[in-house]
């Protein structure tokens, strides 16, 4: 409202101005004197005439003008609104979409890391037990041979595969039989030790399972020694014997008994 009162002062003004400055000329056009009535009448209509005219264009600013660019511009302001809010909106979606497949992809990865993790460690148990596997088997066939090598020209081969069977079963922890029921020329008591002492061992038996094994397996030959005795004896170098202690971790090399079966 400030806004048109100004400018209806303002075309007032200008009217008045351009018709003061024109009655100069209309004068002397006119061959008249400056106080002539005509200058007042011919100031008045102008005067109305310019007045008529902006109140006629103002008429037609004010309703039809302005209502149409006020119009334009809610329309312009709502189309903006709709394209922000749908920019929003498609922005929250995205972002929703974004930190689904970001916790996805963390959970994937997460999920594959956990399953190389989960392969790589039964891998290396199954290797580790593969190898000890493998260790185990090259032990046993090493006291295997060692024992064969040592008893092959003294025992006969149903001695011979009762001795293999036991030596399994000092291996698994198992019941042991007696294999030799006998008395065997020139070997020794300090022999069985020593030789029970090597396979032993290397079986990772204790003393006591040790004695117990060569004990039962030569039932005759070491009736009258206990097996607390014999533990205690598995490393004595006294007396007569053929058979030497092999330290752990030296290769086990067969001693050759000089003596045939009966």
């Amino acid at each position: 409202m400030k806004r048109l009162n100004l400018f209806h002062f303002a075309v007032i003004y200008v009217t008045a101005i351009c018709s003061i400055t024109s009655i100069p000329r209309y004068l002397i056009l006119k061959g008249n004197s400056p106080h002539s009535l005509d200058l007042v009448l011919y100031s008045l209509f102008t005067t109305l005439l310019f007045i008529t005219i902006i109140f006629m264009v103002e008429t037609a600013y004010c309703k039809y003008i302005v209502p149409t660019i006020c119009n334009f511009i809610d329309v312009l302001q709502d189309q903006r609104s709709k394209r922000i809010n749908k920019i929003q909106g498609n922005t929250k979606r995205n972002g929703r979409l974004s930190m689904k497949l970001f916790h996805k992809t963390i959970d994937d990865n997460k999920e594959k890391t956990d399953n190389s993790i989960l392969y790589s460690h039964e891998e290396e148990v199954r290797l580790d037990r593969e190898r000890i596997k493998k260790e185990k088997d090259d032990t046993i066939k090493e006291v295997m041979s060692y024992f064969e090598a040592t008893f092959k020209d003294i025992l006969t081969s149903n001695e011979m595969s009762v001795m293999k069977e036991n030596i399994m079963a000092l291996n698994n922890k198992t019941e042991i039989k007696t294999a030799v029921s006998r008395r065997l020329n020139g070997v020794t008591s300090k022999d069985l030790y020593h030789l029970a002492r090597n396979i032993g061992k290397r079986l990772g038996c204790s003393n006591m399972q040790i004695a117990h094994f060569i004990k039962k397996s030569f039932q005759l030959m070491l009736e009258d020694t206990e097996i607390l005795t014999i533990s205690s004896k598995l490393t004595c170098n006294e007396g007569r014997f053929t058979i030497k202690i092999i330290p752990i971790g030296t290769p086990l090399i067969a001693q050759s008994l000089p003596f045939s079966r009966d």
